[in-house]
C-alpha cells in the first residue's frame, strides 16, 4: 500500500531537482518535464500542500514564458494567484504568484499590468531574495515606459539591502541598463563590469547571464560610437550563447540585431539586412509576433528593408511594428519613434507622401513634451515640406513666409 505522503515527497523532490537547470537556464525542456512530474505527484497525493502547488505553478509559468507559450503561462500564473489568495498563504507564496504574472505581462508588453503585479509582489515579499527579484521586475516595467528615475530609485533601495550575490548581480545589471537608457554610458559600463565580476565568481565564464552582460556592454559601446570595442564584446556574447544553446536560439536575436546596427553604422547596409533577417526569422519562429523581442527585431528589419529600397516589404513590417508600439507602449517611447522612422519613409518612397506627412504630424502632436523626439520628428516633417514633392508645399525657397 502506498504511504499517504509518498506522492507529496516525490512532488517536492521533482520540484527541487528542477531548480538547478532552471536556475542556470541550460535545459528548459528538462525543467518542464520535472515540474510537470512534480505537479502530477502533488495531484495524486492525499495531502494538500497549496504552498508547494503555488511554487510549482509559478515555475511552470516562467518556463512557459521562456518557451513562448504565454497564454499557458498566464493561465498558470492566475491559478497560482487564486490558490495563494484562497488559502491566505504567506507573503512569499503570494509574492511568487504575482512575480509570475509580472513576467507574463512584461512578455506581452502590458507594462501597466506588469507594474501592478510586480508592486504587489514587492509588497508581499518577506525574504531579501524575493524582494530583489520583485524589484528587478518592477524596475523593468518602469524602464520599459521610459520612467528611468523611478527605476533607479527602486533598484537603489533594493541594492542598499543585504541581497544574495546572484540577485545583487541582476539588480546591478538592470541598473546599468537604466543608465544606458538615460544615455549615461560610462555609468552603465561601470555597473556591467561590476555585475560580470560577481557572476564570474559564482558561475565561471560559461553562464548565459555572462553572455547577456557582454551584449549590454556591446550595445553601450555602440551608443558611444566605439564600434571596435562593441564588436569584440558582441562576438564574445554570440559565441557564448551559441556554445550554450546552439545557432538558432532566441538568446541570439538581440545580438544579431545589435551586430546589424554596427554593420549599418559602417555603411554595410546589405550585411545589416542579412543579420536582421536572421534575427527576425529566429524570433518569429521561436517567440511569435506578440513578443516584444520579435516586434523589436521586425522594426529593425523594416529599417534595413527601407535602407535597401525594398519599400513594399518595409512598409508592411514597419506599419505592423509601429501599430504594436503605439498600442502597447504609447507614442513617447524610443522604440515607437524608430518604427515611425521606417514607416513614414516606406510610405513616402512608395508614393503615399500625403499619408506619410499626416502620420508624422499626428505623432508630433503626441510627443510635444519630449524635446528630443519633437526635434527629430519635426526635422522629418520639415524635410518633407521642403522636398517640393508634397502637395501644398513648393519646396525650400517657399517653405517660409517673408516678413512684412
Amino acid at each position: 500500500m502506498v504511504k499517504r505522503n509518498e506522492h507529496l515527497i516525490a512532488a517536492e523532490l521533482y520540484w527541487l531537482e528542477a531548480y538547478l537547470p532552471y536556475h542556470r537556464r541550460t535545459d528548459i525542456k528538462a525543467v518542464e518535464e520535472l515540474l510537470t512530474s512534480a505537479q502530477r505527484e502533488l495531484r495524486e497525493s492525499e495531502r494538500d500542500d497549496p504552498s508547494l502547488g503555488v511554487r510549482i505553478l509559478t515555475d511552470l509559468s516562467y518556463v512557459n514564458v521562456a518557451l513562448n507559450r504565454v497564454d499557458k503561462a498566464e493561465e498558470l500564473g492566475l491559478e497560482a494567484r487564486r490558490i495563494a489568495e484562497h488559502f491566505d498563504l504567506s507573503g512569499e507564496d503570494r509574492c511568487n504568484a504575482f512575480l509570475s504574472l509580472a513576467g507574463v505581462y512584461l512578455a506581452r508588453g502590458r507594462y501597466e499590468e506588469a507594474h501592478t503585479a510586480a508592486k504587489t509582489a514587492l509588497d508581499s515579499a518577506l525574504s531579501t531574495r524575493r524582494r530583489a527579484r520583485a524589484a528587478v521586475e518592477l524596475a523593468k516595467s518602469d524602464h520599459s515606459r521610459g520612467r528611468y528615475d523611478n527605476a533607479l530609485a527602486i533598484l537603489t533601495t533594493a541594492i542598499d539591502q543585504t541581497v544574495p550575490a546572484d540577485w545583487l548581480a541582476h539588480l546591478v545589471i538592470r541598473m546599468g541598463q537604466v543608465y544606458a537608457g538615460r544615455k549615461e554610458p560610462e555609468e552603465a559600463l561601470k555597473h556591467f563590469r561590476r555585475a560580470k565580476e560577481i557572476l564570474l565568481k559564482l558561475y565561471g565564464e560559461k553562464h548565459p547571464t555572462i553572455a547577456d552582460i557582454l551584449y549590454d556592454v556591446a550595445a553601450t559601446y555602440s551608443s558611444m560610437g566605439d564600434f571596435e570595442q562593441a564588436e569584440i564584446a558582441l562576438r564574445a556574447s554570440i559565441q557564448l550563447d551559441t556554445d550554450l544553446f546552439g545557432p538558432n536560439h532566441q538568446a541570439l536575436v538581440l545580438s544579431y540585431v545589435e551586430y546589424a546596427f554596427q554593420r549599418e553604422a559602417r555603411g554595410d547596409n546589405n550585411g545589416a539586412l542579412e543579420l536582421r533577417r536572421k534575427a527576425f526569422a529566429i524570433a518569429e519562429s521561436r517567440l511569435g509576433w506578440e513578443s516584444p523581442q520579435t516586434v523589436s527585431a521586425g522594426s529593425a528589419l523594416a529599417i534595413s528593408l527601407v535602407n535597401t529600397r525594398q519599400w513594399e516589404q518595409g512598409l508592411v513590417l514597419s506599419k505592423r511594428a509601429y501599430d504594436w508600439y503605439v498600442e502597447r507602449t504609447g507614442y513617447q517611447m524610443l522604440h515607437t519613434t524608430e518604427a515611425l522612422s521606417a514607416y513614414w519613409r516606406a510610405l513616402w518612397e512608395s508614393g503615399q507622401r500625403q499619408k506619410a506627412y499626416s502620420i508624422v504630424m499626428a505623432h508630433l502632436k503626441k510627443v510635444r513634451d519630449d524635446h528630443e523626439a519633437t526635434h527629430r520628428i519635426g526635422d522629418w516633417a520639415r524635410s518633407m515640406r521642403e522636398s517640393g514633392k508634397l502637395p501644398g508645399f513648393s519646396g525650400k525657397k517657399n517653405s517660409k513666409k517673408k516678413r512684412g
